[in-house]
C-alpha cells in the first residue's frame, strides 16, 4: 500500500487560518465603522467641513494599517488556496491508490 499523502493537520491549519482571516476582516470593518460613525446617518449635503475633514484625516491616518491588514489577508489567502489545492489533490490521489491496490 502506498504512503498516504493527504495530511489532515494541513486542512485543520487552513481552517484555523480562515478563522484568523475572518478576524482580520472584522478588524478592517471595525476601523471603517469607527471612522465613518461621526457622519453616519447625516445628510451628505448638510455635513460640516470639520466632520468631513475629520473623516478624511482618520482615513489618511489609518491607510497604512488597512493596507498592512489587506497585505496579510492576501498572503494568507494565497498560501491557503495553494495548500488546500494540494491537500485536495493528495486526498484524491490516495483514494485512487487505494482502488489500484484492491
Amino acid at each position: 500500500m502506498a504512503e498516504q499523502k493527504f495530511n489532515i493537520q494541513n486542512v485543520e491549519q487552513i481552517n484555523a487560518d480562515l478563522d484568523e482571516l475572518k478576524e482580520l476582516i472584522d478588524t478592517i470593518d471595525d476601523l471603517f465603522c469607527r471612522v465613518i460613525s461621526p457622519i453616519e446617518g447625516d445628510d451628505f449635503s448638510k455635513l460640516s467641513t470639520s466632520k468631513i475633514n475629520l473623516c478624511v484625516y482618520e482615513l489618511c491616518r489609518d491607510k497604512g494599517k488597512v493596507l498592512s491588514l489587506i497585505d496579510v489577508i492576501r498572503a494568507m489567502l494565497v498560501k491557503n488556496y495553494s495548500n488546500l489545492g494540494n491537500e485536495v489533490n493528495n486526498y484524491y490521489e490516495d483514494k485512487s491508490d487505494v482502488k489500484k491496490d484492491k
